[in-house]
């Protein structure tokens, strides 16, 4: 963002960019601060989230970055597998490639990046479908989860459970599956449903909820669990069919994925042990 310009400058060596406006305001800090920053300019190959469309434009951009007494183009890469879900192939591989190539003609030297994009380029990497220019790649759910994002395979010799998700076991009781009244809707306007599981079921509540993690994208250890929903702070789970025998006070050990993970580390709420 504009008003965190001079914190990249603190903070950081490399930042991509496709705003020329804003690679003018680190330019502006970097001089001030006396320390030189480096940019990588994004090219958008049909995800259509961040970079240049307009080649022309990109050339350009490049050719004035070359200009600046405090930034250093460092190359040239681009995102796929975010927004759209468009996947890395050869062409759009070579086409960065190209890019590359044409911007390297302009400003008269070679680019020391070029960026193919994120984990979603895993695969295509490893069964040879990556041009000879691309030479970086941004990584991070393959590092943290084991996973290739093209095809969401587990890559091999890589840890599934890097992250554990530990939640404590503050209600213990037999309720029915059903609720019973009129059911509303829920905070996105949608009515839940619900599956009768019998009149007794053990259920147990967790002091965890949506502010902390994404229940959609995690999986408890204890396959007997059953994740029947959450509040805002609360985690709702049927353990009637676990063969652990769980009590108050117990934890509950969930596996959390990309999503589940991010709203974890950004919840003030969960305590980060390493």
């Amino acid at each position: 963002m504009c008003c965190e310009t001079e914190n990249v400058i603190t903070y950081a060596d490399v930042s991509v960019n496709s705003e020329y406006d804003t690679i003018l305001r680190l330019n502006h800090y970097a001089q001030i601060h006396d320390k030189p920053h480096k940019v990588i300019l994004m090219a958008d190959l049909g995800d259509i989230r961040e970079g240049f469309t307009d080649y022309q434009e990109l050339f350009e951009v490049a050719r004035a970055v070359e200009s600046l007494d405090y930034i250093e183009l460092y190359g040239i890469g681009t995102n796929l597998t975010c927004f759209s879900f468009i996947q890395p192939t050869f062409r759009k591989m070579a086409q960065l490639s190209e890019l590359a190539e044409q911007i390297e003609e302009r400003i008269g030297r070679q680019l020391e990046i070029v960026s193919g994009g994120n984990s979603a380029t895993l695969d295509l990497m490893i069964h040879g479908g990556i041009p000879p220019k691309i030479n970086n790649l941004r990584l991070g759910e393959s590092l943290l989860f084991g996973r290739e994002r093209a095809n969401y395979q587990y890559l091999p010799d890589t840890f599934h459970d890097a992250f554990v998700l530990h939640a404590q076991i503050i209600e213990l009781k037999y309720k029915p599956s059903l609720p019973w009244g009129t059911v509303g809707v829920d905070s996105y306007g949608i009515r839940p449903s619900f599956t009768d599981r019998g009149e007794k079921r053990l259920k147990a509540i967790c002091a965890i909820g949506k502010q902390d993690f994404d229940l959609e994208t995690t999986v408890p250890v204890d396959s007997g669990i059953l994740m029947l929903g959450y509040s805002s702070d609360h985690l709702m789970l049927d353990i009637t069919d676990s063969i652990h025998s769980y009590h108050l006070g117990d934890i509950i050990d969930l596996i959390p994925g990309y999503f589940s993970l991010m709203r974890a580390f950004t919840s003030k709420y969960i305590q980060k042990s390493f």
